[in-house]
C-alpha cells in the first residue's frame, strides 16, 4: 500500500497540485494506518514508514458506529465485522489532523455536514 501510495503521489498528485487542481482522494495516509495498524501492525512503525507521504490538507473522517457500519455492507470480509471495525474506528480517532463528521444518520445529512465542514475549513 505504502510503494502504491508513493508512485500514486509522484505520478498523480503531486503534478495535479502543480497544475492548480483540487485532488479529492477516498483513502490515504490515515487510512493505511488506521487499518494496517488494526490487524497488529505497529502505528509508530506505518507513521515512520508512510513520513514521505505528502499530508493532506483536510481529512474527514466519516464516523459510524462500527455495528451500524457492517450492517451496511454484505460482505463477511474480516475488514467488515464489527470488531475489526472498531479497532480501525479508534484508530482513526486516534489522530490530532482530522475533522469528524457523524455518519449515522442518513446519506443526505451526513453530505450536508461534509458540505459544511468543507466550507468552514475553506
Amino acid at each position: 500500500f505504502t510503494a502504491d501510495r508513493y508512485e500514486h503521489l509522484t505520478n498523480e498528485i503531486e503534478p495535479a497540485l502543480k497544475n492548480n487542481k483540487l485532488v479529492i482522494s477516498e483513502r490515504y495516509y490515515h487510512s493505511t494506518i488506521a487499518y494496517q495498524q488494526a490487524q497488529g501492525v505497529s502505528r509508530r512503525w506505518l507513521i515512520n514508514l508512510n513520513r514521505y507521504a505528502r499530508k493532506p490538507d483536510v481529512t474527514i473522517v466519516i464516523d459510524v458506529d462500527p455495528v451500524v457500519s457492517a450492517g451496511r455492507t454484505e460482505t463477511d470480509e474480516i475488514f467488515e465485522t464489527p470488531d475489526f471495525l472498531m479497532k480501525v474506528r479508534d484508530n482513526y480517532l486516534a489522530f490530532d489532523d482530522i475533522t469528524v463528521v457523524d455518519g449515522n444518520g442518513s446519506i443526505e445529512d451526513t453530505l450536508e455536514d461534509i458540505k459544511s465542514e468543507v466550507l468552514r475549513l475553506l
